[in-house]
């Protein structure tokens, strides 16, 4: 066998044994408009006439393709490479193209590559805003703005942007429209929108692209707004808290307005009365009061779109004062009763506090921080109560009430009254009822007076308070048998309660300024004779000692000096108590003796021994005062005075009887039945003195002294 022909049998066998097939198929392919693409094809072991179709259509078996100027087969035989190139893609180019080989000659069956689908796609045209580069609108005035695309294939997508840059989802409605060659759309955004203040001044954009281009492609709208005033209302000198205003200060107020158009008109109101004045942006109320408190102050602005208004409440700070005090309660045991204190001030603090009646002396214990405070009336709980009401920076305030228990009367005068025989007298009986006592009676000596039948007396009462009640028995041109023993006798619906008043002689008071104004001329005259006496001893002492000093030795003389100092201390400048000299013993001749004075008086008496007792001068009478404070008396004792009726004396008191006056006498106070603690919640109680009832801290006068009539 030829080895040629072996060898070539050997190298064709393979072509002859395999069938062709396709090393490379197509695959779809998207091409922009107007681009070149390569759709690929590779046959191995290619046997039969290869083609390519366009939806099902051949285009030619020839690698130019000369029916297409666009289309060509590039490649080369031998690499079984068959790909189909197009110049300048085109919509008409938007296919399935598919690569195809008949069967062979020897019978190889044909083969088919896969659908190869081109899609053409084309960048739209930019996006147009129907109402051009600048709207105007009104606030609150819903408008539409339509942004289009036209040509886009596949549809451009439309979206808007705010004025910051933000995609717009709300109120956007897109339609996609398509063109006359069915192939290409018009795209369509429209944009609802109904604008506000912020819209005003801002642009918004339309941006439109799709997959043949994603470079964005854009168009702006400028929009400006017509809207009402915007208001903001401020007080320029609040410097208190929460906005407070002084009542006294000024206060200006200022209304900030923004609109446009930037016409505006103001008008001001004060609890929706318009304020007079040409006011605009500027409001003042020179001197704020009270009144002012909580009233609205509202600034109202307006212009060719609309109005607005702002307002605030005036917060005025002022002191408080009471409205109405609270009122004194009269309750029993065990019942709830409320004590209110009407008080108006801001910002106001109230505090309730209590005074029990038993304590006098007690310390403020707070029981409450409101208007209105609730009590179970006990013996505890009643008493005074004080509502104290502040605002910080003002003086505070308070007013008082009392809770009374409901009980039997108590009677506070003293038991022992005092009058003088021939004058008109008046005994004396105050009581505390609560309730008001029903009944007030006078009784002498077991018998009930009657002011009718018995012309002698007269009952005057005094109903000036309800709870404290006085009556006053008024005996006329009193004789011996009018003194005695009086009873009075009070009634509520609760009780009774007596009370028996002595009453008691007491000497005219004129006789006895008299008898003090005459004792007072009489210790005068005394002195004055005691200090001439005592002027003339001294000169004749004087003369004695000179008369002595030529005769006696100077021993003597020594003695007669001191003789001589001692008369000096005499001298009725001097206090008798003042005398302490020391006695000597002289010569066998002579001594001198000196006594000193005691509280029974002052008498000094000089003897000189010589053979016989012969005295220098008879016993001297010293006048001593004692000082003592017109507070150490409060009433009589005894027939003696104090010294408030007595004319003023500077403090001193001068008697005749030194020997009885030696000390401050001791005062004896008449003594009053217990008074009971409760008698401290007395609306009005009475210190006695004299003649006079005089109020004094509230406290009763129990037993300080007796009642002078």
């Amino acid at each position: 066998m030829n080895i040629a022909l072996i060898i070539s049998i050997i190298t064709t066998l393979p072509n002859i044994l395999a069938d062709q097939q396709f090393v490379i198929e197509p695959e779809d392919v998207t091409a922009v408009l107007g681009t070149h693409i390569t759709l690929p094809c590779r046959v191995t072991s290619k046997q039969g006439v290869l083609q390519w179709t366009k939806d099902d259509f051949g285009l030619g078996t020839h690698r130019n393709l000369s029916a297409f100027e666009r289309y060509s087969m590039v490649g080369n035989d031998d690499d079984g490479d068959y790909s189909l190139k197009i110049e300048s893609v085109g919509l008409e180019d938007d296919a399935k193209f598919q690569c195809q080989v008949s069967p062979g000659p020897e019978g190889e069956p044909g083969i088919r590559s896969n659908f190869a689908t081109l899609t053409v796609v084309v960048p739209p045209e930019p996006p147009i805003i129907s109402h051009g580069e600048f709207y105007l609108a009104t606030a609150g005035h819903e408008f539409e703005l339509e942004c289009s695309s036209t040509g886009g294939k596949p549809a451009a997508e439309l979206t808007w942007l705010d004025g910051s840059g933000n995609t717009i989802t709300t109120g956007v409605r897109n339609i996609k429209e398509p063109m006359p060659d069915n192939q290409r759309f018009v795209s369509k955004s429209i944009l609802k929108i109904k604008p506000q203040k912020e819209h005003h001044n801002t642009t918004l954009t339309c941006q439109s692209q799709n997959t043949a281009d994603r470079n964005l492609k854009t168009a702006q709208v400028n929009i400006e707004v017509k809207y009402a005033p915007t208001v903001q209302l401020t007080i320029e000198n609040s410097n208190e808290p929460n906005n407070g205003i002084r009542e006294g200060d000024e206060a200006k107020f200022y209304c900030l307005a923004d609109a446009n158009p930037n016409v505006i008109t103001y008008k001001w109101f004060v609890n929706e009365e318009l304020v007079v004045g040409d006011y605009t942006t500027e409001m003042i109320i020179h001197r704020v009061n009270r009144s002012h408190h909580t009233a609205t102050v509202k600034c109202e602005v307006s212009n060719d779109i609309g109005e607005a208004e702002e307002s605030t409440i005036l917060n005025v700070i002022y002191p408080p004062v009471f409205k109405s005090p609270p009122k004194s309660v009269e309750a029993d045991l065990k019942e709830e009763i409320n004590l209110e204190c009407d008080v108006d001030g801001n910002p106001l603090e109230i505090v309730w506090v209590h005074a029990p009646a038993a304590e006098l002396n007690f310390h403020p214990r707070v029981v409450g921080t409101t208007n209105n405070l609730k009590i179970i009336v006990s013996n505890e709980t009643a008493g005074r109560y004080y509502c104290k009401a502040s605002v910080i920076g003002f003086p505070e305030i308070k007013s008082e009430a009392n809770v009374y228990v409901k009980q039997a009367p108590k009677i506070e005068s003293p038991s022992k009254q005092y009058g003088a025989k021939g004058d008109t007298l008046r005994l004396e009986c105050i009581a505390f009822s609560v309730p008001k006592a029903r009944h007030i009676s006078w009784s002498f000596n077991g018998m009930e007076i009657n002011t009718m039948s018995d012309r002698d007396y007269s009952i005057l009462e005094d109903p000036s308070s309800p709870r404290l009640i006085k009556s006053t028995l008024i005996i006329r041109d009193s004789k011996d048998w009018h003194f005695g023993k009086y009873n009075c006798t009070v009634v509520n619906d609760y009780g009774v309660d007596v009370l028996q008043i002595d009453l008691m002689y007491q000497y005219n008071f004129q006789f006895l300024m008299i008898i003090v104004g005459a004792t007072l001329v009489v210790i005068t005259l005394v002195i004055l004779v005691v200090l001439f006496l005592c002027c003339k001893l001294r000169r004749k002492t004087n003369q004695a000692s000179n008369d002595e000093k030529l005769r006696y030795s100077d021993d003597d003389l020594t003695k007669h000096k001191i003789s001589d100092r001692c008369w000096k201390e005499s001298d009725g400048s001097s206090h008798s108590s003042d005398y302490k000299p020391d006695i000597k013993q002289g010569s066998s001749e002579s001594d001198y003796s000196i006594a000193s004075t005691n509280c029974a008086g002052s008498t000094l008496d000089i003897k000189e021994r010589r053979g016989g007792s012969v005295p220098l001068a008879g016993p001297v009478d010293f006048p001593i005062s004692y000082r003592h404070s017109a507070a150490d008396y409060a009433d009589t004792v005894d027939g003696y005075y104090p010294p408030k009726y007595v004319p003023n004396n500077y403090g001193y008191i001068t008697h005749t009887d030194y020997a009885r006056y030696c000390l401050p006498p001791t005062q004896k106070y008449a003594t009053n039945r217990h008074i009971s603690s409760s008698a401290t919640s007395m609306d009005n109680n009475y210190i006695r003195s004299g003649n006079a009832i005089r109020q004094d801290n509230g406290l009763p006068a129990g037993n300080r002294g007796s009642l002078i009539v």
